[in-house]
Order: C-alpha cells, then structure tokens, then sequence
C-alpha cells in the first residue's frame, strides 16, 4: 500500500513538474525552468491537452531566455500539435508582428528563434495540417514585406534546400567514369 502510495506521489510529482515546464516556457520562467530540470522529475517532451510542447510555447511567447535550455533538453524538435499539426516552427514564423518600432523587435527576435530551431535540427520541410510549411506561413500577409521577413523567408528556404539535398543529389568521383585524377588530386582508382 505504502508502494502504490508513493508511486502516485511520484506520478503527481511528475505531473506538476510538466505542467510547470510549460508555464516556464510560456513566461520566460528561467529560474523555474532551471528548478524543474534539477529536480529531474519531468518529461521533456511533455505535451499539454491540444498537444503543444515546451518548445511550442517558447517559440510563439517569444520566450528567449528559456529557449536555449529547453533545446539543451532531449526535446523533440519537430513535434507536432494535435490542432494543427504544427511543429514549433510554425509556432515561431506565426507569431504576431506589431506595427512600428515594437513589430521590429519582434521580428528580430523571431528570426533569432527561428534560426535556433533550425540549428537544433529543426525540419522546416514539414507541413502541417493545412500542408502549409513554416516558410508558407511566413509569405501570407505582411510578414514577409519588411527586411527582416526576407531575411527569414531566405532563411527557411536555404533550410529547405539543405533538407532537400540528400546523398544521391550529390556528385561521386566513382560515378564518374575517367582516367583523371580525383577530387582530392590523386588518381582516381578503375
């Protein structure tokens, strides 16, 4: 009995710890986000009801200083949501953009998140439920009219590309049949 008891407490524990995971995420919370990693008791890939992750929440709060810990997390980066099957790319490319001074900012930081995504192996290929990819999202409306929306919009391409490209995209010495030398300036062999 007194097992069973503390296995629920661990369970309710765990449970807590999540859900605070998302708060932190959601709020910019590094202290707390910090507490819950050293406790060890939570789920990194914990989702909340419509399936969004903490990476989910990071990315459309615009959470700067959580995010780069919750990438240092085994978080899954292309995690999708039970709504709209978007991954926290999406999250990030959709966030609103003021007008004015205040929309600029925003978009800087957007692009940053964006490009952290991308650098922890973020698949901006992915579509959601509607087929849109991130870089869709971003060229609907005015949130690819300013300098930084281009910048982006590059940005996710240049990442679609890199994913695009796969090993028999790319050119081989040993497909290539001469008696030349090779690529590295030695003979090639026959």
């Amino acid at each position: 009995m007194a097992d069973q008891e503390n296995h629920d407490d661990a369970i309710q524990q765990i449970d807590v710890q999540n859900k605070s995971l998302l708060h932190a995420a959601r709020t910019d919370d590094l202290e707390l986000l910090q507490e819950i990693v050293s406790s060890g008791a939570f789920d990194a890939n914990h989702s909340d009801g419509v399936g969004r992750n903490a990476l989910h929440y990071a990315a459309s709060s615009q959470s700067t200083q959580v995010l780069p810990e919750i990438l240092n997390l085994e978080i899954d980066v292309d995690h999708q949501d039970r709504t709209n099957a978007d991954t926290p790319l999406h999250a990030a490319v959709n966030v609103e953009i003021p007008d004015g001074e205040a929309g600029k900012e925003v978009e800087e930081i957007r692009n940053w998140i964006v490009n952290e995504l991308l650098e922890a192996g973020a698949d901006p290929t992915m579509p959601n439920k509607d087929g849109d990819l991130p870089a869709d999202l971003l060229s609907y409306g005015t949130k690819s009219r300013s300098q930084l929306g281009q910048d982006l919009l590059a940005r996710l391409k240049r990442g679609q590309a890199e994913i695009n490209i796969n090993a028999s995209d790319i050119a081989n010495d040993d497909d290539v049949a001469d008696d030349g030398e090779g690529s590295e300036g030695t003979p090639s062999e026959e």
